[in-house]
């Protein structure tokens, strides 16, 4: 947890994006990966963690928000297949 304000300097690279016209910043430089983004340069940012920031915490809030999304949409696939299972088995006893 963070117990008192700090103010974090890091160096970020700049990137843009060719579809929608916007720039970004990128911890690395995913333009190289990514052929919609063009890359910029460098540079370095400034940014402020308030205290109290608990950054475990939050990331674990992100993850098990990940994995309850990837669960409703498997959920739905799962359900679907169930379904088409059900159909075929309705004709087979026909």
């Amino acid at each position: 947890m963070i117990t008192k304000k700090q103010t974090v300097k890091q160096e970020a690279c700049v990137i843009y994006n060719n579809d929608d016209k916007r720039y970004f910043i990128s911890s690395g430089n995913v333009a190289s990966r990514i052929p919609w983004f063009t890359y910029v340069g460098k540079t370095t940012i400034e940014f402020e963690v308030p205290e109290g920031v608990d950054l475990i915490a939050n990331a674990v809030e992100e993850l098990k928000a990940e994995k309850a999304e990837l669960a409703a949409k498997h959920h739905m696939e799962i359900v679907k297949l169930d379904d088409k299972i059900a159909s075929l088995m309705c004709i087979e006893n026909d």
